[in-house]
């Protein structure tokens, strides 16, 4: 399988990782997930060769991006001393960094130079679409009823036929 990043890659510095973690599945789980994200816009999986069409600075943000998000998945795994009411800070930083990177590539912030993109028609018919099937929405019926009652006052209030 293709990954982005290599074991030997990940940015967890010093802290130790157990022996039970599948540190090579987090690498492809990792592209697996960025995959996901821009293979509605770039043919998956991004040709990463040197002599490859992507630019060098389009590889190395992919690079980056797989570091970041295999090493702060693999670093949440492990419970780190002090930290139990919270993330660990720092994998917590790595997978956000690695989601801003995905979504800038997804919004084209950020442009895969040389990679090759999927073509419109073809992104649209990927495209999850939302469809609400209800004629109504009971929460909107309950609001609009409560907050604008459509009632008529009795004749006797209003000073006729009294």
């Amino acid at each position: 399988m293709t990954t982005y990043s290599a074991v030997e890659d990940l940015v967890t510095g010093s802290i130790p990782l157990p022996t039970y973690l599948d540190v090579p599945g987090a690498v492809q789980d990792a592209t697996d997930e960025i995959d996901s994200r821009i293979g509605l816009i770039y043919k998956t999986p991004v040709d990463m060769s040197e002599d490859g069409p992507v630019s060098r600075p389009g590889r190395l943000l992919l690079k980056r991006i797989a570091n970041f998000l295999a090493s702060g998945r693999l670093l949440l795994q492990v419970a780190a001393p002090g930290e139990q009411t919270e993330l660990h800070a720092y994998a917590k930083s790595l997978v956000d960094e690695a989601h801003a990177g995905i979504e800038a590539i997804c919004n084209g912030t950020i442009a895969l130079e040389g990679a090759e993109q999927v073509e419109l028609e073809q992104r649209r018919s990927n495209t999850p679409l939302i469809a609400n099937v209800d004629p109504s929405s009971n929460v909107e019926d309950f609001y609009n009823k409560f907050t604008t009652p459509q009632f008529t006052l009795p004749s006797s209030f209003l000073g006729a036929g009294g």
